[in-house]
């Protein structure tokens, strides 16, 4: 990203998180297979998942899944 990283993303998001709660899905895409960055994923409640690099079909059906379970509820 140009201006800022992933996580500073993350920060700038955090001070609006009570609104994005419920209506925003945030999938960490990382080639990092760092303990350190897993678990600071953990960290931003808005993270749904991080998931590594590369990403196949069954990993976006698992997503698509997950996310009409969601909307259904």
């Amino acid at each position: 990203m140009p201006l800022m990283n992933g996580w500073q993303f993350l920060d700038a998001l955090a001070p609006h998180e009570n609104l994005l709660r419920g209506h925003c899905h945030i999938f960490i895409l990382t080639s990092s297979l760092a303990l350190t960055d897993m678990e600071k994923a953990k960290t931003y409640d808005l993270v749904t998942r991080l998931i590594h690099k590369p990403i196949d079909r069954l990993e976006i059906q698992a997503i698509y899944s997950q996310l009409q379970g969601e909307r259904a509820e």
